[in-house]
């Protein structure tokens, strides 16, 4: 449920863009974490659960006080799929958390929150986060899919006419290095005028996507690895 008791002709255009991204609602149940540890839960996840999509969960950490706290999250038990190793990214802060496993660590600021999109790290490239919703990724992508022999990862999303979308993707793996070397959407897109521009290094990018129009738009991007081991030059694929 989204109610708003502000009045709207007088907010700055910072707090008018964080109502954007809270709206409309998700329809999906957020679980609080610690219900029974904590007078008022401070830790919530929302997983997106539609059969045939690409599992997303988002975990939010709420610091009820005034001053910053450092919040450590054992993640046995949070809920989230099985994995060696995690990365999240933070949607507020827009930002990615650097891969970490067992415990999540971090500071939270007074009176505020960080919501994050965590998905288990893999080796190959994926979409970690997305710009439209503060659920990155639940309300509008539609289908993300790897094709390994192509070394290409595509999908559909659901874009607003003049908010640019922004795909956070990741492609880190021990040995391999993966360059992203191509960024296309449909043909039917280009026609209705999207543009799609990408950026970043070192396994981490971010997809930029501009449309004039309320579409949905599917985006294809390609990489390229380079192969590593010690003593050896790297070995481009």
């Amino acid at each position: 449920m989204i109610s708003l008791s502000d009045w709207l002709p007088t907010l700055p255009e910072e707090r008018l863009d964080v109502i954007r991204r809270c709206i409309p609602g998700h329809g999906v149940s957020a679980r609080p974490i610690d219900l029974f540890s904590s007078p008022i839960p401070r830790q919530w996840l929302v997983t997106d659960p539609r059969p045939g999509h690409q599992r997303r969960d988002v975990l939010g950490i709420f610091n009820w006080s005034s001053n910053a706290e450092e919040t450590s999250i054992p993640l046995e038990g949070l809920g989230l799929p099985p994995a060696d190793e995690y990365i999240a990214f933070d949607f507020w802060d827009r930002s990615f958390i650097d891969p970490f496993k067992g415990t999540l660590k971090l500071s939270v600021p007074g009176a505020s929150c960080r919501i994050l999109a965590v998905r288990p790290m893999l080796p190959h490239p994926f979409l970690l986060s997305t710009s439209r919703h503060v659920t990155q990724g639940i309300l509008e992508t539609k289908e993300e899919l790897w094709d390994g022999k192509t070394k290409t990862l595509t999908g559909t999303s659901t874009v607003v006419a003049g908010d640019d979308y922004e795909l956070r993707v990741v492609a880190q793996a021990p040995g391999t290095t993966w360059n992203l070397v191509k960024a296309e959407i449909a043909a039917a897109d280009t026609t209705a005028g999207v543009s799609i521009t990408s950026a970043g290094d070192k396994g981490r990018f971010k997809v930029m996507i501009k449309s004039p129009v309320s579409r949905d738009v599917t985006w294809h991007l390609g990489f390229t690895t380079t192969t590593t081991a010690p003593g050896k030059e790297g070995n481009p694929n």
